[in-house]
């Protein structure tokens, strides 16, 4: 894995090589030349997607290098533009060193995001491809025999029911609290014959010790997203009602990170009581490309956010930093020169073939 100590000054001596020995090479990267403080963030992760896409490089080590990217960019969204959009709302014009002002700096970042998503999208794609010869497979709930949809919908209903709360959202009352970095469904239903149409959320429980973001079915290499089980078993959480579309999303509130906090959250404490949403204000928000216009306006609207510049379009999985599940039971089994084993539903990986 990259090391981070020995990056120096990342990415401009490349950049720099290729535009003085091919004037016509686009680099996607090229924001980060404007950036000043920003700029070593955002080209770590240059680096890390770059070991990702290596194919000399292990695979789960690849696989890990991608999780980490992301996880890198949701640290980045709570702190660096959380601060400049602070910056920007309060009136300061003041430029840096490099003479640009935290609107310029705001508008640079989100420029060389998209262009780090948009290799982190390829990479992903990549790296499942070569999961794939090796017989590990991340598939969506709706590509699945009939067989395995059944042992799903026992696992869910055994499982996965049990801890879930599905919330009505009233769209007079106030907006509910969503807890940062979280993954959510949002809902549509209706009773049958009726017209009105109701709102309504559902928290998906990413734990340590509780459920995993990768479900694997009957214990073989083939996984579903925890969201996509859920969602297709609604019917349980909505009984007698129609469901009528569902999307997943995910947030991002501005906050102070700590060295120890690295790791994803412990998502099993329960949700911070609504007076800290003030102190947390809603930096990014993540929206499945499934999501209906109507529904990601009104959570733009919602959560105070530029719908054209903080909400972000996910196609495929979102939050990949979840791949970390993946990438430790891939590194461990090549560490021992064996087939990659499944990570089993009861959160120990198998370690006996």
């Amino acid at each position: 894995m990259t090391n981070t100590n020995d990056i120096g000054d990342p990415g401009l001596g490349t950049v720099a090589e290729l535009s003085a020995n091919d004037p016509d090479v686009v680099d996607p990267y090229e924001p980060l030349l404007d950036l000043g403080v920003e700029r070593t963030w955002l080209a770590l992760n240059r680096r890390l997607l770059e070991e990702a896409d290596d194919p000399s490089t292990p695979l789960g080590q690849r696989i890990e290098a991608l999780a980490i990217v992301d996880d890198n960019l949701d640290i980045f969204f709570r702190t660096h533009i959380g601060e400049l959009k602070e910056q920007v709302a309060a009136g300061i014009h003041v430029p840096t060193a490099d003479q640009r002002s935290p609107l310029r700096q705001l508008e640079d970042c989100r420029s060389a995001v998209h262009a780090i998503l948009g290799e982190q999208r390829r990479i992903y794609a990549v790296l499942m491809s070569d999961l794939a010869h090796r017989d590990i497979r991340i598939v969506q709930h709706d590509r699945l025999p009939t067989h395995s949809r059944d042992w799903l919908r026992e696992h869910f209903r055994s499982e996965i029911f049990p801890i879930l709360t599905p919330l009505a959202m009233d769209p007079a009352g106030p907006f509910p609290y969503i807890a940062n970095l979280t993954l959510n469904l949002l809902i549509d239903v209706r009773f049958p014959e009726a017209s009105e149409v109701y709102p309504a959320r559902v928290r998906i429980p990413v734990s340590k010790g509780v459920s995993r973001r990768l479900v694997s079915i009957d214990g073989a290499n083939i996984f579903v997203p925890l969201e996509d089980v859920i969602a297709a078993n609604l019917d349980m959480l909505f009984p007698r009602m129609e469901i009528l579309s569902w999307a997943v999303f995910r947030l991002t509130r501005h906050g102070i990170f700590l060295p120890d906090s690295a790791s994803p959250p412990d998502l099993e404490k329960v949700e911070p009581e609504p007076v800290q949403e003030h102190l947390e204000p809603v930096v990014r928000l993540e929206v499945q490309s499934r999501m209906k216009p109507v529904h990601r306006g009104m959570l733009a609207a919602e959560l105070g956010l530029d719908e054209m510049e903080d909400v972000f379009e996910v196609e495929g999985l979102m939050a990949m930093r979840d791949l970390f599940e993946l990438a430790a039971i891939v590194t461990l089994d090549e560490r021992h020169g064996k087939t990659p084993s499944i990570i089993r539903n009861d959160h120990s990986p198998d370690e006996t073939n």
